[in-house]
């Protein structure tokens, strides 16, 4: 009898992950490039997408091994890679709008100065709102990575495949009050 064939575990944590990380990778820079000037909501929106693609790579990897922790660490591919892409995209998306960027930290550095005096020069904290900028973004990668995590191990935990030998209750033998049929009788009187 042949044993069915499955991939191994590592294989189908990187595929999965880096799949579902590629998704939510492009999914990501559509909010940051398109959508987040439009949709007041769009934060909101991008994190339920995003609990819904981690969901789905915990989900199949763990259907593929069943094995919650390929859903896990599936999830954390995920998260890794859609972070990276994110972060990419944010630093890109900063780059390329440096006028934005120069109003923004202009407009802060105002508030700044109004609301603390001249403390610091503007340029200062123009540079100081890019580095917060950057680390937000970051900062956001690293909570892409916690998120696939968490939620590919809810996905593997629900997407675990149940047998029905796991779901119904084990099998007893039924009770022998005699275990010892076999044996003879001690106190029998001896025949000749």
């Amino acid at each position: 009898m042949n044993s069915p064939v499955t991939q191994p575990r590592s294989r189908v944590i990187w595929q999965t992950g880096a799949l579902f990380g590629v998704i939510l990778g492009a999914i990501q820079l559509i909010f940051v490039f398109l959508i987040d000037a439009v949709l007041p909501v769009s934060k909101l929106l991008n994190v339920l997408i995003s609990v819904i693609v981690l969901f789905f790579a915990g989900f199949l990897a763990t259907r593929k091994t069943g094995k919650i922790s390929t859903g896990t660490l599936a999830g954390l591919v995920a998260g890794m890679v859609s972070g990276l892409i994110g972060l990419l995209g944010s630093i890109l998306f900063v780059t390329l709008n440096p006028d934005m960027v120069h109003t923004l930290a202009s407009q802060t550095a105002q508030i700044v100065q109004q609301s603390q005096g001249n403390a610091a020069s503007k340029e200062a904290l123009e540079n100081a709102f890019v580095t917060g900028l950057i680390i937000g973004y970051s900062v956001g990668a690293l909570f892409s990575v916690g998120l696939g995590a968490g939620v590919g191990a809810i996905g593997g935990a629900i997407g675990k495949p149940r047998t029905p030998a796991h779901m119904m209750p084990p099998v007893q033998q039924p009770y022998n009050s005699n275990p010892y049929n076999h044996a003879p009788d001690n106190n029998a009187p001896p025949t000749a």
